[in-house]
């Protein structure tokens, strides 16, 4: 991330300061506004996990509209009320400019970054970068990962950063209890994952992954969940294609499902993506970052290490172009959301509780996204890796579960 792209630092620890934030009060989140979604599409990419390269992977086959009413639950972040299924936050439309679309297809007419009212797809792309080290990415060339933040790497996008969101501080700052967080949107405590060994523990039926709620919402979405930790796999998830791979082949996996040129007959537990398949969601977890960081050291004085992360940020660079270049890309509103598990300490390590470990980036941007920083900090309102549940089906318009105590970042800056 260049200089010029952090909008607003501190000077003193060169961290983003926040700007007004959203208020909790007895569960009601105030402030935030919220736009719905239209026909759900949604890709997730996120890189690792801490393994090493996987041996028997082989090539990829082929390769701001009208404010809403305040989101409430019946949760709160200091305890589980009730599991997803349960009970949902309610939105009501105000009924004012914005047409609220649902999760059976179609588009919604929502205003985009410059204000002109448009009728979109809402699709989705999460990109979550193993092990990436909040202080080495503020320090690391990264042009496309600085394109999303300015909202520059498309016309009409605009995009937030947090340097410093917060994973689990409630488990370990390993990659199993925040893998889960990322995908589901629950804490620690609410999962019950609190380390790399119990990945397949968790309670997925309490808290699912976030592309079952998908696929659940509308059993026409076409979904991958790409992975590069083979525990991952342990997470249940309903997508149509599952893949086990590596950094370079899921990558070029998701460029050509994007693209509409991949075919893979033979997916993991059983799965498959049919030729000419539109995608509707993919998940992606890709690991070098991290493998540099446990080989050389976590952060910005590493030169190898901030090599993998430069090489993340092409790669997350390939797969915008492959979304600019699809034809339907102009009827289509994307939102990218990156973000990762842990940071990482000068020794090579994570696991602890120190700020090199805990701290990360969130970043999140689409044509209705203001631009701007998003809240710092540890408290309710601070930007935390579950966020990235209820920020991507917020944008899909699927209702968020009342038992996540993350906060919708779908419109950006507060």
């Amino acid at each position: 991330m260049s200089a010029d792209m952090d909008p607003r630092r501190s000077g003193a620890d060169d961290r983003l300061l926040p700007t007004a934030t959203p208020r909790r009060d007895d569960g009601v989140m105030n402030g935030l506004r919220w736009c719905s979604a239209g026909g759900p599409s949604i890709v997730l990419l996120l890189w690792g996990g801490c393994a090493s390269p996987n041996p028997m992977d082989e090539a990829a086959t082929g390769t701001g509209g009208t404010t809403a009413a305040p989101v409430t639950s019946s949760s709160s972040s200091s305890g589980v009320d009730s599991p997803p299924g349960s009970g949902v936050t309610s939105r009501a439309d105000t009924g004012a400019t914005t047409s609220v679309g649902d999760s059976t297809g179609g588009g919604d007419t929502t205003a985009d970054s410059t204000g002109v009212s448009r009728q979109w797809i809402h699709k989705s792309l999460v990109i979550a970068v193993d092990g990436l080290h909040a202080q080495a990415f503020q320090d690391a060339a990264t042009p496309a990962l600085d394109s999303v933040i300015g909202g520059t790497w498309a016309d009409g996008y605009g995009g937030a950063v947090a340097t410093d969101a917060f994973v689990l501080t409630d488990a370990a700052s390993v990659s199993g209890p925040n893998h889960w967080a990322i995908m589901t949107g629950a804490v620690a405590r609410q999962h019950g994952v609190q380390s790399n060994g119990e990945t397949g523990q968790g309670d997925a039926d309490a808290f699912p992954h976030y592309l079952s709620l998908l696929e659940r919402s509308d059993p026409s979405l076409e979904s991958a969940y790409l992975v590069t930790w083979s525990p991952d796999l342990d997470i249940p998830c309903e997508a149509d294609y599952l893949k086990d791979g590596e950094d370079d082949s899921n990558t070029e996996r998701a460029v050509q499902i994007l693209a509409g040129t991949f075919e893979d007959a033979a997916g993991d537990l059983g799965s498959a993506w049919v030729a000419g398949g539109d995608p509707d969601a993919i998940f992606i977890f890709l690991d070098n970052v991290d493998g540099a960081g446990h080989a050389n050291g976590f952060g910005a004085s590493f030169p190898e290490y901030m090599a993998a992360v430069e090489l993340a940020d092409e790669r997350i660079g390939n797969m915008l172009d492959a979304l600019v270049a699809r034809p339907t890309f102009a009827e289509e509103n994307w939102q990218v959301v990156v973000t990762t598990d842990h940071g990482g300490t000068a020794g090579g390590t994570h696991g602890g509780d120190t700020l090199e470990e805990l701290t990360v980036p969130f970043i999140i941007g689409s044509r209705t996204v203001e631009s701007g920083p998003l809240p710092a900090g540890a408290d309710d309102a601070g930007t935390k890796i579950v966020d990235v549940v209820p920020s991507v089906l917020d944008h899909m318009g699927v209702e968020i579960p009342a038992a996540l105590t993350g906060l919708s970042r779908a419109l950006g800056a507060p």
